[in-house]
């Protein structure tokens, strides 16, 4: 006995969003470059330059 065809959804046209704010993406980058030794111990970091 055939059987029917499954239903096949369409894809979703929502677009995700990330959840986390300007300043926790910042924060995340920062660390990753201290911890990846992007900057020498006690360099200082001016908030233009970065």
């Amino acid at each position: 006995m055939p059987t029917a065809p499954a239903s096949v959804s369409p894809p979703s046209l929502k677009v995700e969003r990330s959840a986390k704010t300007l300043r926790e993406l910042s924060l995340e980058k920062m660390r990753a470059a201290i911890l990846g030794g992007h900057f020498k111990p006690g360099e200082r970091l001016v908030e233009r330059a970065l």
